[in-house]
């Protein structure tokens, strides 16, 4: 059977049990899929079994928290932002997500970064670190959105002073 652990502060409890038919059921599992698919700020998971259609196992606990999801789209940088790291600061506290490929067996994971805000209403700063070096970042971002960053494209000034400074 799948496995759903809760992070309770102290130590990880399986509660798969608590939470429907599907996570009683015995599977040949491939592949687990994590991603928004319903774009409420929650993870939602996918399970790819063999032999069998997939499962999929909404989050419908009711999110009363506030949260903040991006997605990359490269220029410079590989088109989907691999390697990008994403900081998000709210009211001091820095968080930070790394958007990678290839996260699982048989199966794709939603490429949005989701972060999880608590009652904070506000983002002071979201900062993208792309692959390039290039780094771009808003400040004062509304919550509860999902964003798509694009990495800035460089102008013929900013390339020259990025070879002038590389030669010194």
């Amino acid at each position: 059977p799948p496995f759903l652990f809760e992070n309770n502060g102290k130590e990880f409890r399986d509660v798969a049990a608590e939470h429907g038919a599907a996570l009683k059921k015995f599977y040949a599992g491939r592949g687990l899929a994590l991603g928004d698919i319903d774009n409420d700020g929650d993870s939602d998971l996918l399970l790819m079994n063999v032999g069998e259609p997939p499962v999929l196992l909404r989050n419908e606990g009711g999110n009363a928290n506030n949260w903040f999801g991006i997605n990359l789209a490269g220029t410079k940088s590989n088109r989907d932002g691999v390697g990008a790291t994403v900081t998000v600061t709210t009211g001091g506290r820095r968080t930070k997500r790394q958007r990678l490929g290839g996260t699982s067996y048989c199966s794709a994971s939603d490429a949005r970064l989701l972060f999880g805000l608590g009652a904070i209403k506000k983002i002071d700063q979201v900062e993208v670190r792309w692959p390039s070096g290039q780094i771009s970042t808003l400040k004062n971002v509304r919550t509860n959105q999902y964003l798509t960053i694009k990495e800035a494209t460089p102008n013929k000034e900013t390339a020259l002073k990025s070879k002038v400074l590389a030669l010194l």
